[in-house]
């Protein structure tokens, strides 16, 4: 399974080393305020994210494999609010919930012969108010070439 996630948090993100002792395979290095990098999983795995907020090292990205096909899960440990942008349910993408509180988590259905590209956006504080972060998950068609 392959996932493309797209670094649009205006921060560097910090990919988690045990990343890479889960069998998921990608650049190690901290991803940069709008690039875009693709990480590919053992086949029969999808993908779990888990972002964390650590104030002076920024946003943390662990990608694990889970074996429920076709969802992705995405573990909230920022102690701030997500959105999930509206997109992902145009996209045909399916979630068990319509935001993602601190420390929860949800599940992401992609349709049959997808993959996900993730795209994450941080809006940061404006006047004392935490704006939050917002998710993308749009199922992206397979291309078996």
């Amino acid at each position: 399974m392959r996932i493309d996630f797209f670094n649009d948090t205006k921060r560097v993100v910090t990919m988690d080393p045990n990343t890479f002792k889960h069998g998921c395979i990608g650049e190690e290095k901290d991803m940069d305020f709008g690039e875009i990098r693709t990480f590919t999983l053992p086949e029969g795995f999808y993908p779990e994210l888990k972002i964390e907020d650590e104030k002076e090292k920024g946003l943390i990205l662990l990608i694990t494999a889970h074996s429920q096909e076709n969802v992705v899960i995405y573990h909230n440990h920022t102690n701030r609010n997500v959105t999930i942008h509206t997109a992902t349910f145009e996209h045909g993408c399916t979630a068990d919930k319509n935001g993602i509180a601190a420390n929860e988590t949800c599940a992401f259905t992609l349709p049959n012969g997808t993959f996900p590209w993730v795209k994450m956006w941080d809006y940061g504080i404006d006047d004392g108010v935490d704006r939050g972060l917002m998710v993308l998950v749009s199922p992206t068609k397979q291309n078996n070439e």
